[in-house]
């Protein structure tokens, strides 16, 4: 996406020629007034194509986990010995390995059939039996356990989703590489490129403007005329953050404040819920679910985007962060060509010239920024996420789960 956006030597000539400038080096949306309708068309569905991966990408594929209703049958102790019960199905072949004497709270058992099928059965003391069930004493309970199964779930719609999404980003690459949107010319990539192209072919609108920095290009509409008469060199104290522009430091404060505030949006009503000490991390039966009105209507396809959107927002704050930091790196290369004799990093280099970096920016850089972005994106998602649950009920009749 950097390459459609990067400009040729002939838009920076028509961009000083229309006292504009362009930016170089840093992924910028600065550069659209200046490029081709073509390249910006193709910039914005490589982007469009991009967001529906984020938001149903991880749904594509859902663990669905089990869960189970239970049977409590009370009957007297003869029940182990083939006697009736009004349940035809129930016999005396069931195996009830567990057994949970009459202190055991009951309640604290049926608690924890929520993560187990159970089947219980409850035994009678036939001498303290009184009609209409008005008081019963319990002697001892027999439970079978039942391990429910968990599978992977496929959402063909969102699968299809993601294919047509992969499938549209190849046709663009491919489209981009064939017809080479900016023509003959190459794209001026970096600074060293940009360095290069003025060494070979000296630009003539900034003849003479030795001077020139940002604020005149900003403060004065006229900076050919303010810069025809010698001026006084004031040496100055600059630091990296000059090198962004507001509105981009104001845009990078806006996004990462509005992920701040929605992690603190989601965690409000969470701990209303359960508290940290109670939960777990990862996906875990024990987590607290999302209960709200308007979610339990909502489709498959809602609810993954929902769950998602903050992932969205991640990948936009990677993106910022990115470009600041590569603002910054591309004006101290700019500064150390000023201080020492060293070789231009172009994007195809001949004889001592250095080639770019493989990922944008130094590895010193890049490699922590990715690790970062990785692990924020696993934590999310261990989080906040889409749970599928299968509810197996045992059939009386049949005498099997269903």
């Amino acid at each position: 996406m950097q390459v459609l956006v990067a400009p040729t030597r002939k838009d920076v000539d028509c961009a000083h020629a229309s006292k504009r400038w362009v930016e170089i080096g840093v992924p910028s949306i600065h550069n659209f007034r200046f490029i081709s309708k073509r390249r910006i068309l193709l910039w914005a569905l490589f982007s469009l194509t991009g967001i529906p991966l984020h938001l149903v990408f991880n749904g594509s594929i859902l663990e669905s986990k089990a869960t189970n209703g239970f049977v409590a049958i009370m009957a007297s102790e003869t029940f182990l010995d083939g006697a009736r019960f009004t349940l035809p199905s129930v016999t005396t072949s069931s195996s009830y390995p567990s057994t949970l004497d009459n202190e055991s709270p009951l309640n604290k058992t049926i608690r924890s059939i929520k993560s187990s099928l159970d089947t219980g059965v409850i035994y009678m003391n036939e001498t303290k039996y009184e009609p209409a069930f008005q008081t019963m004493k319990v002697d001892y309970c027999l439970s079978e356990r039942f391990h429910a199964p968990c599978r992977l779930s496929i959402a063909n719609p969102l699968l299809l989703i993601v294919c047509i999404m992969c499938l549209s980003k190849c046709l663009l690459c491919a489209y981009t590489l064939k017809v080479r949107s900016w023509k003959s010319e190459e794209p001026l990539m970096t600074v060293g490129d940009a360095i290069s192209s003025f060494i070979a072919k000296p630009d003539t609108c900034t003849k003479g403007m030795c001077t020139l920095d940002a604020e005149d290009l900003h403060m004065k509409p006229d900076p050919e005329r303010a810069l025809s008469s010698p001026r006084p060199w004031k040496k100055k104290q600059v630091v990296a953050g000059n090198a962004v522009n507001p509105g981009v430091w104001i845009l990078s404060y806006m996004l990462i404040g509005s992920l701040l505030v929605l992690g603190g949006l989601l965690l409000a009503p969470a701990l209303q819920t359960q508290s940290l000490r109670e939960s777990r991390f990862a996906h875990h039966h024990k987590n607290a679910d999302v209960n709200d009105s308007g979610l339990k209507s909502a489709s498959l396809l809602g609810l993954t985007m929902i769950s998602n959107t903050p992932q969205l927002l991640l990948s936009l704050c990677y993106m910022t962060l990115n470009g600041l930091i590569t603002r910054m790196l591309a004006e101290f290369e700019w500064a150390s060509y000023g201080i020492q004799f060293k070789a231009l990093r172009v994007t195809s280099p001949r004889g001592i010239q250095r080639s770019t970096y493989r990922l944008q920016l130094p590895y010193r850089w890049s490699i922590p920024l990715l690790a970062i972005s990785s692990i924020l994106h696993w934590v999310y998602s261990n989080c906040f996420y889409l749970s599928n649950y299968e509810c197996k009920w045992f059939h009386a009749v049949l005498g099997k789960w269903r």
